[in-house]
């Protein structure tokens, strides 16, 4: 079978298939599926339809309205499983000769490209948060920067959530939904209803302060436009520091892992010991390197509704006098259900109907070290599992269980079983075998 396509992307070469043989005349290798015994009555003219079953580096399994064939897969053409080809028959030769019009890339591949593109540039939110805390609260910073970089700086931070706003369950969902992941869905329901205010999500007061930080690193260095400055950093790298200065506690952290949260601590500012440029820059290779981020938490989203297993992660900062704490959080809907702590019997017909939900949280205040909740609700019941790495914060959760436990039953829920752990939590059944980027799609 020979695919032209004179003007647009390389055409597929002949497959090696019944379809086709060598000039030589020597018998081809089989086919990977069988084939029809006779040729499709193609017309010329006619338009079909394909669809890339499986791709090696050197060939791939199209499907073409019914007929396999096994074709060299084209160097200069990216084509994955999933992929969907638009063909024109030239002529209904043998083999016969068919013109690619249209490539249709699957989800799957959309997805990990873009992975591919954000995991290089992602960085850490706490070195960012750290330096924009030291811009809008130390005096010093006044004669860092100029003003509207400042200012950008303190919009992004005095709108952080506190934790005596998140008291109010209200108030919680609204920092949730404002942490940077949701933007999008935000900016369309601010067009639909009223009382919405946009300019309240974290990734808008990032996009602006990385604009103010363009436009003052343009000035400085007598550019005639901003440019985006080069990432310095690759996804386990430094935070934007010179190389090798950067403290252990400073490094950005690995990659977001769909399943596990992780337990971030609060680091210290680095544009304390630095010049207004070089504290510009290093701030907007932050700034751009946390919008990856939350791009890939995006991402993680789009990958658990292709795979059918609903999710969300998301990194809510909260700000206190005594510094911005951190907090990951993982949401998952459960494809298997089941009561958080009880596999009684009689329960099938209530656990089909309602399904159960996870909440995983990581978090790393001053004193306690890391610690990982586990909270699984179904119905009315629920579940509470503390796991925390140092010894004396195991012993001071496990004093408070009780209080815990009871106001969780003033809430009007049922507490099927909580507890605190020295340790580490299970992995999420979805972190085994399911990796953040498929090299093979």
């Amino acid at each position: 079978m020979e695919i032209k396509n004179p003007g647009g992307p390389p055409p597929l070469p002949q497959p090696e298939s019944p379809l086709s043989t060598s000039k030589s005349g020597a018998v081809p290798r089989p086919p990977i599926a069988p084939l029809p015994p006779t040729q499709p009555a193609w017309q010329s003219g006619q338009i079909l339809q394909a669809l890339v079953i499986k791709a090696t580096p050197e060939q791939m399994l199209i499907n073409i309205q019914g007929t396999q064939a096994n074709v060299v897969r084209p160097p200069a053409l990216p084509l994955y499983p999933g992929d969907r080809l638009q063909l024109e028959v030239l002529k209904n030769a043998t083999p016969p000769q068919l013109k690619l019009l249209e490539v249709q890339p699957a989800a799957t591949t959309i997805i990990n490209r873009a992975m591919r593109a954000s995991l290089p540039r992602q960085q850490a939110l706490a070195p960012l948060l750290a330096n924009i805390e030291y811009l809008s609260r130390n005096p010093a910073a006044t004669n860092q920067l100029n003003r509207a970089v400042r200012s950008a700086a303190q919009q992004l931070y005095y709108q952080l959530p506190t934790a005596e706003n998140l008291r109010q369950p209200a108030a919680l969902k609204q920092a949730l939904e404002f942490s940077g992941p949701f933007f999008e869905h935000n900016l369309l329901a601010s067009q639909q209803t009223t009382g919405l205010n946009i300019q309240q999500d974290t990734r808008i007061s990032l996009l602006r302060l990385a604009t103010q930080l363009q436009h003052y690193i343009a000035r400085e260095t007598g550019q005639t436009r901003p440019t985006r400055q080069p990432q310095l950093s690759t996804a386990g790298g430094t935070t934007g520091s010179q190389p090798g200065s950067a403290s252990p506690s400073q490094q950005a952290t690995l990659p977001i892992s769909a399943g596990n949260p992780r337990a971030q601590p609060a680091v210290a500012a680095s544009l304390t010991q630095t010049s207004p440029l070089r504290a510009a820059e290093q701030l907007l290779q932050q700034t751009e390197g946390v919008l990856a981020r939350l791009h890939i938490h995006q991402l993680h989203h789009l990958k658990s509704e292709e795979t059918g297993r609903l999710g969300w992660s998301m990194e809510l900062p909260v700000r206190s006098e005594q510094g911005i704490n951190l907090f990951d959080l993982r949401i998952q809907r459960e494809n298997h259900p089941g009561t958080p702590g009880s596999d009684e019997d009689g329960q099938a017909d209530r656990q089909q109907a309602d399904p159960r939900w996870s909440v995983r949280l990581a978090f790393d205040l001053q004193g306690l070290g890391p610690v990982q909740a586990v909270i699984a609700l179904q119905q009315e019941q629920i579940a509470v599992h503390f796991h925390a790495e140092k010894e004396q914060t195991s012993a001071l959760f496990n004093q408070y269980l009780d209080t815990l436990g009871s106001r969780l039953r003033h809430a009007g829920l049922e507490v099927a079983g909580i507890d605190c752990r020295q340790g580490q939590p299970e992995p999420a059944a979805e972190a085994t075998g399911s990796p953040i980027l498929d090299e093979q799609v």
